[in-house]
């Protein structure tokens, strides 16, 4: 069975750049998510299959994060999707922002 992760852009725009003279193709894959589900950051299909093929589904996956990574997202739609128990851990400081952490708690 080949799943497909929801909120999943793998058709992302090429767009051109014009940079001291020269044309620049840049292929935009840090469109891949699609803001609601998915963070809009890149390499969330290589993501999606690292954890679908290395991740034992039997035992929870935790992820030691940060202020403002879009890392934990990423992984608890990827884990939602495959069956997978997933915690996001945050070290204990007061540079976290509460905004943030209200955000993860709801």
């Amino acid at each position: 069975m080949d799943l497909k992760l929801k909120g999943l852009n793998e058709e992302t725009p090429l767009e051109l750049y014009h940079i001291k003279g020269r044309e620049v193709w840049v292929k935009r894959d840090d469109l891949m998510g699609d803001g609601m589900i998915l963070p809009p950051w890149g390499k969330l299909a290589a993501l999606f299959e690292l954890v679908k093929k290395y991740i034992d589904k039997s035992k929870p996956l935790v992820h030691l994060s940060v202020d403002g990574s879009w890392t934990a997202w990423a992984l608890s739609a990827i884990c939602e999707e495959l069956g997978i128990e997933f915690y996001a851990a945050h070290p204990d400081s007061k540079k976290i922002s509460q905004e943030y952490l209200g955000m993860i708690k709801e």
